[in-house]
């Protein structure tokens, strides 16, 4: 049993952020089942005074550290009135205390739906206001299937979407996540994925790889990268993308770069080198699924993945507003895509 103070603050400060926290009031007094009761309320009155305990030794006890059993107990050994009621009024009485004073936290497994729904109700500012509804939509529209390939730029979301094509996909798929700016996961503290809590072998089907860096992948049964069209993005210097990273050797074979230490949990299953290539495998290989959800306008990364998505495959694209969805429908009939 936690006190709510002390779970509001672990809530804050993400210390149990890998489960979803649900708080109920499920009150029993099977303690008061034996205890003295009256025949009837008729001689009873509501006139506040019943009560010995004030309200600051209420707050004073609850502070010291006292349960909500315990808390109970005093409070009704303390009303004048409490062995007047009837059984059924003194079980109204220890409920509705119950519930003020005795809060019980529920620990969950974190699922797809519970995390959506937890974020929608705290932040739904940070996830573009995609509701849960409105995200198993896109995991469905993307046609995503265990064992799949599949692309996926998500920004402003904190990695929701990403987590949800993830569990559709399995540890058997694969998931390239384009992404912009320095980190794939620019707070880890509230992605998603980092709060699904996957082991090693779960976050192995997921590669990262930098918006800037897409081009160099071939296009899916070409032979060379020089059919890829431009992309109208404003690039960075990859030095300062990669840091003080040290090439990988060539061939180095997909068993060696997911092998981990199981006793060092890792936040990344490969650095950001080995996640290049195997992304670059994946998109040369051709996606069957591309997902964008994002808050800047969808053109640019949707023009930018939707030369690797196989012919006849879907692709499913999120924005908050419509005027950039409408815009990205013109462009691509303009371009006989869709």
């Amino acid at each position: 049993m936690f006190n709510s103070s002390v779970c509001k603050y672990l809530i804050n400060t993400l210390q149990i952020s890998f489960y979803y926290v649900k708080l109920h009031y499920d009150v029993v007094c099977p303690g008061y089942s034996n205890s003295e009761s009256g025949q009837d309320n008729r001689d009873l009155t509501d006139d506040g005074t019943s009560q010995k305990l004030s309200k600051e030794e209420i707050q004073e006890l609850k502070h010291s550290g006292a349960t909500g059993k315990e808390l109970i107990d005093v409070i009704t050994a303390n009303s004048s009135t409490f062995s007047s009621k009837t059984r059924y009024s003194q079980e109204k009485y220890v409920n509705k205390k119950g519930k003020k004073y005795d809060e019980l936290v529920t620990l969950h497994k974190p699922t797809i739906d519970l995390i959506a729904d937890m974020l929608f109700t705290m932040s739904p500012h940070k996830i573009s206001f995609l509701r849960g509804d409105t995200l198993f939509q896109l995991l469905l529209h993307s046609n995503l299937c265990p064992g799949g390939r599949a692309a996926v730029f998500d920004s402003g979301t904190l990695n929701l979407v990403t987590a949800g094509i993830m569990h559709r996909l399995g540890v058997n798929g694969r998931l390239v996540n384009v992404f912009s700016g320095r980190k794939p996961f620019p707070m880890p503290l509230w992605s998603a994925v980092d709060m699904m809590d996957w082991s090693s072998e779960e976050l192995a089907p997921l590669s990262h790889i930098n918006i800037n860096r897409i081009h160099h992948a071939r296009l899916p049964g070409r032979p060379d990268g020089t059919d890829m069209p431009p992309l109208v993005i404003e690039t960075e210097k990859v030095n300062s993308l990669n840091g003080d990273a040290v090439p990988v050797e060539e061939g180095l074979k997909e068993e060696k770069l997911c092998s981990l230490n199981p006793n060092k949990r890792k936040k990344f299953v490969r650095n950001i080198y080995e996640d290049e290539m195997v992304s670059k495998a994946v998109l040369e290989a051709g996606v069957f699924s591309v997902v964008v959800a994002c808050k800047q306008h969808p053109l640019q990364p949707t023009m930018a993945l939707y030369p690797y998505l196989l012919p006849g495959c879907p692709f499913a694209i999120f924005s908050q507003y419509k005027e950039p969805l409408l815009e990205l429908y013109m462009e691509l009939k303009c371009n006989g895509g869709s």
